[in-house]
């Protein structure tokens, strides 16, 4: 029986033979996109579930209008050892990773990805083990280092356990190998090495009562059983026990009170380890505020592609459907049951979906590094690792695609079959009809959502930076002795200038597309705000193009402007808003005091997805700790012979300034594209989305148009013999297929007004929905739509008309 249904299969599928390969492509690209986006999924939401402790581990944060938002005080951890009994261990981390060069058995070596956290953070993270034990790192933390295989291995050799090695840091610092892990799967905190040293002795040296060591982000692991939603009030009250009683001496006010009035500016958020890769408000090891945004949209939009594949494919099978009619009446008269004949066009589906499956299994393992590329993942595939989603695919595609065809073909009159007037009938085309308006619908969602795509990249591309990154090439200023870094830089500036093709240069501590790494309180009398602080040099407008809008910037003939001067931004000035305006304003900062000289445009470096905040500019030597601020020197060079003058200032960077570190640079422009990044893998995402369903509706269509067409062949005979010219048989043939493709954009305005709503919210910088992307979808596919069905009807009207009218 079984070799009979595939005898049979193959005799439609050859018959037909364009149709059923396009149908089973259809479904294998279907498939394809939900296979590598669940594939994204499972990448996703794995972060941290080898962790045994991801359910009791909290990063501890603050909001932008807390007393402390992402960054504690050192005297914070005297609060935290008050709640010894719910709390088990909690950690303190500078989270940053440097490069630094050692000396390695007698060699010079580099040291990469090297953070500095408390020495009992793997308490928190418990990496796999590979050699001597995270104890003993803990224990010895004063000479400690702890680094992953990759660089123990580079370093020492492959199988080499190299537990007692010792590594010579610049300063001369040794570092006895302790332990060296694995990161068994997706982390939050991913870094190549540690050390602990710096950390311990920063709190031990500052937690007795300086405040205003605002250095340190915070995790909490609570002890088994304790559930934080029971507790987090009591740990927030604990945290900022120190503010309140200064708010209760300095406001004269009862400790409900101060709880009460200063409530907005005392939250904490507690984001558990097992789901901060996704958590929108994470701003430390969360996988950022779009993340968990954008994988459902992807999720989403893979899965209506494949349900357009699989409506494309009833769509055709109820068109097939017509040719099978006479069999189908035949078998039946013959004595064959409705219930072998289901499982007989079962059977031909499940050969589709399958034929399909592979295909898609072949097009995964072709697009997944296409794909990794698309989302900075790199993620393998493994069959056996998927093989139950899979299956549930194939059940679905098998369950969707199948059922329906089956029981319409069973739902045939024997009777009227045999007399072969059943294609006069209607049967069927209300349903074949519904579902081509729905593949309309999708079809404008991926076009319409596409064409807003990429008005919002243009709109962030065309957006007035207030900073001109381009020909500025942006140095790493790594050097042994940071100490000495801003005295360095002043004793070279001016032979920079001189290397050829060098227009400008300055110092300066921004991170292009990522913000700032400082921030403090301003006060003005009684108002004050909090701003991020940037040291720079004197030419900094002049590298970046900066506008200067009141006032004055720094002057080199000006002493005091280097001691008691700064500039601020425009959001600055608009933030304290002084009638009188903001130049002459004596500012209170971390306990000195500077005259505001001059307002400059802002420089939106933050990116794409965040507002310009406050920004105070200083000269690098008007603090005395700003050396740890001033970390990139830019240099504005001439568009004429770029590569050499690159290559000059190699050979400066290794004479003059530091020979230890190669030096590190990037374009501005470069570095500032990272900030939307995301946002172009998303538009390519989309435009590929958008190609391939149109390409599955206009073939649908195609497939539809031409069975309606070639069952009306007679009519269009007759009406040419009483004298009908082309172009009214072409309209009247075309008319209801512009009317589908009408109600079909119709339809989908609303999903995709919604889903650009959702998908905006993330830039600040984002344009407005207006009519015009609808329009160029309406339009675009309304024409392609419009072209197919003309031109079918078109070679309907140039039948011969004896052909047709020979039998009546």
């Amino acid at each position: 029986m079984i070799n009979n249904w595939f005898k049979l299969y193959l005799k439609h599928f050859w018959k037909n033979k364009v149709v059923s390969i396009l149908n089973i492509l259809g479904l294998a690209v279907g498939m394809t996109a939900v296979i590598l986006v669940l594939l994204f999924w499972h990448n996703e939401h794995s972060y941290n579930h080898w962790n045994p402790f991801k359910e009791r581990v909290y990063e501890v944060e603050g909001t932008s209008e807390s007393f402390f938002k992402n960054w504690f005080p050192a005297p914070v951890a005297n609060n935290l050892d008050k709640l010894s009994d719910i709390v088990e261990a909690y950690n303190f981390s500078f989270t940053f990773d440097d490069i630094s060069s050692v000396e390695v058995d007698g060699r010079k070596e580099f040291l990469y990805d090297i953070d500095e956290k408390q020495a009992n953070f793997f308490e928190f993270f418990p990496f796999e083990t590979i050699y001597g034990s995270a104890e003993e790192y803990k224990t010895n933390y004063k000479d400690a280092l702890a680094i992953d295989i990759d660089q123990s291995e580079r370093l020492f050799g492959k199988g080499i356990d190299p537990i007692g090695k010792t590594v010579i840091l610049e300063n001369g610092k040794v570092l006895s190998i302790r332990f060296v892990y694995r990161i068994p799967g997706n982390s939050s905190v991913n870094f190549k090495g540690l050390t602990s040293f710096v950390t311990e002795d920063q709190i031990a040296n500052n937690k007795e009562n300086n405040w205003g060591d605002h250095n340190y982000t915070l995790l909490l692991k609570l002890k088994e059983g304790v559930q934080i939603k029971d507790v987090q009030e009591r740990i927030r009250d604990v945290i900022y026990d120190d503010v309140f009683q200064m708010y209760m001496k300095k406001e004269s006010m009862t400790l409900e009170e101060v709880k009460k009035n200063f409530n907005a500016n005392a939250i904490l958020n507690f984001n558990s380890l097992d789901t901060i890769h996704l958590n929108p408000i994470s701003k430390g090891l969360g996988g950022g505020a779009a993340a968990s945004k954008v994988l459902n949209i992807m999720m989403t939009s893979s899965v209506l592609l494949l349900m357009l594949s699989i409506i494309n494919a009833v769509n055709l099978a109820l068109v097939n459907s017509f040719k099978r009619a006479k069999e189908i009446g035949i078998r039946k008269a013959i004595g064959v049951t409705r219930w072998q004949l289901f499982l007989q066009f079962i059977f031909e589906s499940i050969i589709c979906v399958l034929l399909a499956l592979v295909i898609a299994l072949v097009l995964v393992e072709i697009l997944l590094p296409y794909f990794n590329l698309l989302v900075n993942r790199t993620m393998p595939f493994h069959v056996w690792v998927f093989t139950l989603p899979i299956l549930g695919i194939v059940l679905g595609v098998v369950l969707l695609s199948g059922t329906l065809p089956s029981l319409f073909l069973l739902s045939f009159d024997t009777l009227k079959v045999l007399k072969g007037n059943y294609l006069r009938g209607k049967a069927g085309v209300s349903l074949r009809n519904m579902f081509l308006i729905l593949q309309f619908v999708i079809a404008f969602f991926f076009l319409s959502t596409a064409v807003f795509i990429d008005k919002q990249v243009e709109h962030i591309l065309q957006e007035d930076l207030g900073f001109d990154g381009d020909q500025v090439v942006n140095i790493n200023f790594k050097i042994k002795d940071i100490q000495r870094r801003n005295d360095l830089y002043y004793d070279i500036e001016s032979d920079l200038k001189k290397i050829k093709g060098v227009k400008e240069v300055t110092l300066h501590s921004m991170i292009i597309g990522g913000g700032y790494n400082s921030a403090s309180g301003n006060r003005i009398g009684e108002a004050s705000v909090q701003s991020n602080n940037v040291p720079v040099g004197y030419d900094f407008l002049k590298v970046f193009d900066g506008e200067l809008k009141e006032g004055r910037f720094f002057d080199r003939s000006l002493a005091t402007d280097s001691i008691s001067k700064v500039v601020v931004n425009e959001t600055f000035k608009s933030t304290f808003n002084f009638s009188d305006g903001i130049l002459g304003k004596k500012i209170k900062w971390n306990g000195k005091e500077f005259e505001v000289i001059g307002v400059v445009k802002d420089m939106k470096v933050e990116g794409v997805s965040q507002s310009t905040n406050p920004v105070t500019y200083f000269m690098p030597n008007s603090v005395d700790w700003f050396y740890h601020l001033t970390d990139h020197i830019a240099v504005k060079i001439d568009t004429n012979n770029t590569q050499i003058t690159l290559q000059a200032l190699e050979e400066f960077w290794n004479k003059r300034i530091d020979s230890t570190y190669p030096i590190q640079y990037k374009f501005v422009n470069e570095d500032f594209a990272k900030s939307y990044q995301k946002t172009l893998y998303q538009r390519t995402l989309f435009v590929c989305l958008m190609g391939v369903s149109v390409f599955i509706a206009l073939f649908g269509l195609m497939a539809i148009v031409s069975f309606s067409i070639e069952s009306k062949l007679k009519e269009i005979a007759i009406r040419k013999v009483l004298g009908a010219n082309s172009i009214s048989l072409i309209l009247k043939l075309s008319v209801r297929f512009i009317m589908y493709c009408l109600i079909g954009f119709i339809l989908s305005i609303y999903p995709v007004i919604y889903v650009m709503n959702i998908w905006l919210e993330d830039f600040v910088y984002r344009i407005s929905i207006t009519v015009l992307p609808f329009v160029i979808a309406f339009v675009s596919l309304m024409l392609f739509s419009m072209l197919l069905v003309f031109w079918k009807a078109y070679k309907a009207t140039r039948i011969d008309v004896l052909k047709y009218i020979k039998y009546e």
